[in-house]
Parts: structure tokens; sequence; C-alpha cells
């Protein structure tokens, strides 16, 4: 998977991305765009809302379950993500 940021707002915690290449689609997608925003959470922690927009090769379909496994599969990342900087506070404090 390669991605590129495209955006990052500290003082609105939003952060913009595509992915430019993934196995998930295969050749099926040019790119997928992505907005990740996040919220405080009443509970001390927060809340990341995602947004994802597919952007298929020529007169491609994507199948809803292409999709749900792309979703999956980003759920998967940040909780990889989650999990490390929990661990490792160090490198975003």
């Amino acid at each position: 998977m390669k991605n590129r940021l495209d955006l990052k707002d500290k003082d609105n915690l939003v952060c913009k991305y595509t992915v430019i290449e993934c196995d998930v689609f295969g050749d099926k997608v040019d790119y997928i765009s992505n907005e990740v925003k996040f919220e405080a959470g009443s509970d001390g922690g927060c809340i990341f809302k995602t947004k994802s927009s597919y952007h298929p090769k020529g007169d491609t379909v994507l199948k809803e379950e292409e999709i749900k496994l792309g979703k999956e599969k980003s759920k998967e990342m940040f909780k990889f993500i989650e999990a490390y900087l929990v661990e490792n506070p160090h490198v975003y404090a």
C-alpha cells in the first residue's frame, strides 16, 4: 500500500490522505481519497470519523464486498496504529 499525505490540520484535528496503490483492489482503482477527523470523546478519549471516496479506473464497477473488505483492512490498520501509540506514547508526546 502507498499513501500520500494531502493535508494535516492540527487545529481542526483533520488529516486527508490518498491511497495511490493497494492490494485490496488490485488495478481496479486509480486512487482512494480519505479524510480522517478526530473529535473529543465523552470518556476522555477520542472518536475518529473517516470518509472515503473511491475512484475506479475507466468503467470499472466496484463490488460491495470489495468495498467492505477495503474498510475492514483500513480498520485493522487504525487498530494497529492505536495499539502502537498506546504502547509508545513517547512517539507522539
